[in-house]
């Protein structure tokens, strides 16, 4: 798993929900290439599937996609202290 991640949710009507995203390492199917799977529950109830040219595009264009649904649908995250926050891509090890 590339990220496991979780916060509340601010969303542009108001309401305050949890909010999780997972974003899973990229795969290869053959006929559709690369992908990574993103589940995000406060999204939606379908899992959303990034297609890039290789593995490291794919990874990229997960956090471009998920950062501009989150702008899309005006929502805000915090952490569990109350602290604005946002995804950020983890270093590698």
């Amino acid at each position: 798993m590339i990220l496991d991640f979780e916060a509340k949710a601010l969303g542009g009507d108001g309401n305050v929900a949890s909010f999780s995203l997972q974003i899973l390492e990229p795969r290869y199917e053959e006929g559709r290439g690369y992908f990574c799977e993103i589940v995000c529950p406060f999204l939606t109830d379908r899992n959303y599937f990034i297609f890039g040219v290789d593995e490291a595009q794919a990874r990229e264009l997960s956090f471009v996609f998920i950062r501009q649904r989150l702008v899309d649908e005006k929502i805000q995250l915090y952490d569990e202290y109350g602290h604005l926050t946002e995804i950020t891509v983890p270093v590698a090890e």
